[in-house]
Parts: C-alpha cells; structure tokens; sequence
C-alpha cells in the first residue's frame, strides 16, 4: 500500500490511489495529490466504497484538503450537511 501511495503521490497520478485497499491511505493518497496540484475537485474522484466510513471518501478528501490548506471551498464541496458545518467549524483555521 505504501509503494502505490508514494509513487502515486511522487507522479501526481491519481489512478495509482484505486490500488490501495485501506480508507486512510486511499484518502491520504487523493488529498496528498490534490494539495500538490492546489486542486480541490481531484477529490471528486476519490469514489471508493468503504463500508465501515460514515461519509463517502470524497467528504473525507474535501475535509482533509481543508484542514491542509485552509480552503473554505473545499469545505463547501462536502455532501453532507453536518460533515460541511464541522469542516467549517474545525478544519479552517
């Protein structure tokens, strides 16, 4: 998981993220590339199914590029209504 994550992130190659099979990691993967491209939307694309997540990994990816860059708009691309109002609350600074 590690290998993909780090040569996906290194090549800014998203594609490389739909190899990982832990949410963090997946997550982490979408978020490290979207910082490094200063690119909210890639987080759209974060679409993998976890079953044990309460949100979908592209709430969790838009709330992690907030929390990294201090985006108001990445918060404001978050579905759910509750999950939106606490990335305002305590992911921006």
């Amino acid at each position: 998981n590690h290998c993909y994550s780090s040569i996906a992130v290194n090549s800014l190659n998203s594609s490389l993220c739909e190899n990982l099979t832990g949410s963090t990691q997946y997550i982490d993967c979408y978020n490290d590339i979207a910082v490094n491209l200063t690119d909210y939307s890639l987080c759209n694309s974060a679409d993998k199914y976890f079953p044990k997540l309460v949100y979908t990994t592209s709430d969790y990816c838009f709330y992690a590029y907030a929390e990294d860059t201090n985006s108001a708009n990445a918060c404001g691309e978050i579905r759910n209504i509750g999950y939106r109002a606490d990335c305002d609350s305590n992911a921006l600074n």
